[in-house]
């Protein structure tokens, strides 16, 4: 041990500076990796930026879709109530001139048979044929207009869905 110490003491510079030359090659090699972890760090910055930027832009689209979702929604809803007050005022409309054309057969019979018999050539199997099957005919009519109403909503949610999608393939070309 004594002589440990005695050889510490006559080469403590040559110690020394072994030490320093050692601390200096160790700080070297840290600084050199100093610009490179920077850049790592500087890119991940970059990634969770771009990554928090296209959750923001899904976010926004989605949300922009979805109100275009509940638009079509209200649009067919309202689309649907003002079709059956159509058809429930076309039925009342019919109905009523019906019962106009009964008050008016019912009136022409009361005359004399001449002025009678001239409203009554082919008008009758006609009226006949919309007494019985006017409500139907527009029944079925009031369907085929919910029908178009029904192929519409969904025409205008896929184009918002089309749109969406482009959005998102443009938006992903812009990054790259």
């Amino acid at each position: 041990m004594l002589t440990a110490l005695t050889y510490l003491l006559r080469y403590w510079r040559e110690l020394l500076l072994l030490l320093a030359v050692a601390a200096l090659v160790w700080l070297g090699y840290s600084w050199r990796d100093l610009p490179a972890e920077r850049e790592q760090a500087q890119r991940q910055v970059a990634q969770a930026q771009a990554y928090a930027a296209a959750q923001k832009h899904a976010r926004a689209a989605e949300h922009s879709a979805a109100a275009r979702d509940a638009a079509a929604s209200a649009q067919y809803q309202k689309g649907l109530q003002d079709g059956k007050q159509d058809l429930d005022g076309a039925i009342a409309r019919l109905r009523a001139a019906l019962r106009l054309r009964e008050q008016q057969l019912a009136a022409a019979q009361r005359l004399p048979a001449v002025a009678a018999g001239a409203g009554r050539c082919d008008g009758e199997a006609r009226a006949d044929f919309l007494a019985a099957h006017g409500e139907d005919a527009l029944r079925l009519a009031a369907e085929a207009d919910d029908i178009v109403r029904q192929l519409s909503a969904c025409q205008t949610i896929l184009n918002g869905e089309r749109k969406l999608a482009h959005d998102f393939m443009r938006y992903s070309n812009d990054r790259d």
